[in-house]
């Protein structure tokens, strides 16, 4: 995967805002995974952006970090959306 790789949310995924958390539900296993409030920016962005650097950059304008901190964090956050099925990678 490189940042010029974009995120597409799986079929099986339905989305839900509750309480200003992000609820994501994976339909084909029934499992529910739950983003804050910046990380349900961080899945609209990286769900909706036409590269992973152009939902970084967004974020970067919005958010006071370090570029280096963020990147990290999306990548985690990246391998865990893989990891439940929420996610596919399409190649920039």
């Amino acid at each position: 995967m490189t940042t010029s790789d974009r995120l597409i949310a799986s079929e099986c995924v339905v989305t839900r805002i509750v309480n200003g958390s992000t609820v994501l539900l994976n339909t084909d296993t029934g499992r529910y995974f739950t983003l804050d409030e910046i990380g349900g920016r961080a899945w609209t962005l990286l769900t909706s952006a036409s590269s992973i650097q152009e939902a970084r950059d967004q974020l970067l304008s919005e958010y006071a970090v370090v570029p280096a901190e963020l990147m990290r964090d999306l990548e985690r956050l990246i391998a865990s959306l893989r990891d439940q099925g929420l996610v596919e990678v399409g190649r920039g």
